[in-house]
């Protein structure tokens, strides 16, 4: 539905997490790439929502795709709820999608409220899958080791993935935005 680009451009992309950024983060950064192709730059702040881990901390992150897709992750904490949601607002509609549920919900134009157009829910996708099932992804990998073909996630994703958290945790500490890819680039920072 997004490459095909019946909901229109997109204007913007939020994504709430909590957990820390290389925990979370690393699976928040592979699903954003799965969807919207490599990352050009990055910028990263300490969020004020800590994590439950303290060497591991979230990090805010505004984040730029090749393809010009700008969004923000957002660290919130797992001491007051778990989230992991990725919000795609387009040009003519709002898809909300719940990790941890597994579900996505689609928002469409409604009737016209004064000068303003109103988004409505108009339909929820609900995977058959349970929000906690692995299985599936133990599945894929046993496919291609059977049939030789590409896993959904290969080595390349994840060390790419990795990159993004390591070059968001590089931006915060410098105070910089990071150009992707960050290999053979010397940034210096200092341990805490």
């Amino acid at each position: 539905m997004i490459q095909q680009r019946k909901n229109g451009l997109i204007q913007y992309v939020n994504v709430y997490y909590g957990g820390g950024i290389a925990n979370s983060g690393s699976h928040i950064f592979d699903v954003l790439r799965h969807f919207f192709g490599d990352v050009k730059t990055i910028h990263a702040n300490m969020s004020p929502n800590y994590s439950n881990n303290p060497l591991d901390q979230n990090l805010d992150v505004e984040i730029q795709f090749k393809n010009n897709i700008i969004g923000k992750l957002i660290g919130l904490s797992f001491q007051n709820f778990g989230i992991a949601e990725v919000d795609i607002l387009f040009e003519k509609s709002r898809f909300t999608i719940d990790l941890v549920r597994n579900q996505v919900k689609v928002f469409e134009k409604s009737k016209k409220l004064q000068d303003y157009k109103l988004l409505q829910l108009s339909k929820t996708i609900q995977s058959i899958r349970p929000a906690t099932d692995i299985r599936h992804v133990i599945d894929n990998f046993l496919n291609c080791v059977i049939t030789r073909k590409e896993p959904l996630c290969t080595g390349k994703d994840g060390y790419k993935s990795l990159e993004l958290v390591i070059g968001s945790i590089i931006s915060e500490r410098t105070d910089k935005k990071l150009e992707i890819p960050i290999a053979n680039k010397n940034y210096i920072i200092e341990s805490r």
